[in-house]
């Protein structure tokens, strides 16, 4: 009876083993992000701006899918996606990379404003996964031109302005966001759906992922990027100094082409979507 008992035992915990490996690898291949493919041929990483899904690249898509695979990525805590706990940023990177990795060709990747830095990081690393990188609206060291001569060591996620943001009131909250998206776009018939995607963010991930955000510093590490880059930035004119912050932030960057939209605020390919597309299909062909 005893011998019986005994292996009884044995079985079950042989069996929870197997269970907990199971559920670990189940685990470990979920990935928060989500992303949807659209058109064939050539894959396209699309990675779009801070508080908005993948769908802000749809007219952009659009003029691509003809020629190339686009796969539009989505970050959680955005446009009604589950929240994920800090560090945020490095969680979609880590995510990111075993994504790419599995894609049957080095893609080409287009990244707007985050998610241009996160483009950055990406092709900083050892294994190139990229075979081309368009960066719009993005730079490798956002607080040095937000936060002038602040050490990034000492920003932190318990700031006094974060604890302020999280306990706002949802319609002090929504206001706020609501200002910052008029002055991201001059297309006035983008602005409501703007408006509704910061409508729809985790409060959480916004104050957190923008701490992210200020806390990352690549100019040093860029220089690591083997691939081509193309700069697309904003030059609104009452943006002094746009060119010499750009190239003092992206020397490190040898092989860069810059190219500067005119009359554009931050969602370039909203103020100018056919220049933009237009661009964008000269720069990737």
């Amino acid at each position: 009876m005893n011998t019986k008992i005994k292996f009884a035992e044995r079985v079950i915990k042989i069996g929870l083993f197997i269970f907990l490996v199971c559920a670990f690898a189940l685990n470990a291949q979920e990935s928060h992000l989500k992303i949807d493919v659209v058109g064939q041929g050539k894959p396209i990483i699309l990675l779009p701006g801070f508080g908005c899904p993948g769908q802000m690249w749809n007219t952009t898509v659009d003029s691509l899918k003809e020629n190339y695979e686009c796969h539009m990525v989505s970050y959680p805590g955005f446009n009604g996606l589950p929240a994920i706990e800090t560090p945020w940023l490095q969680t979609i990177e880590t995510e990111l990379i075993q994504y790419i990795s599995k894609l049957k060709d080095h893609p080409i990747a287009i990244g707007h404003s985050i998610g241009g830095m996160l483009l950055l990081k990406i092709g900083s690393l050892p294994q190139q996964l990229f075979s081309q990188m368009v960066i719009v609206d993005a730079l490798p060291c956002f607080s040095a031109i937000t936060m002038r001569g602040v050490d990034i060591s000492t920003i932190t996620y318990n700031s006094p302005q974060n604890q302020q943001m999280l306990q706002m009131p949802d319609e002090q909250f929504v206001a706020m966001t609501n200002n910052m998206a008029t002055y991201m776009t001059s297309n006035t018939e983008k602005q409501p759906m703007l408006k509704e995607w910061f409508s729809k963010v985790d409060r959480k991930t916004w104050v957190y992922g923008y701490t992210d955000l200020l806390k990352t510093d690549l100019r040093t590490d860029i220089a690591n990027i083997k691939v081509p880059v193309s700069i697309i930035t904003a030059k609104n004119p009452n943006m002094p100094g746009v060119e010499e912050n750009i190239n003092q932030q992206y020397k490190n960057i040898s092989n860069k082409t810059l190219y500067f939209a005119e009359n554009s605020l931050h969602f370039i390919m909203f103020d100018q979507p056919e220049w933009f597309n237009n661009t964008l299909k000269k720069i990737i062909k």
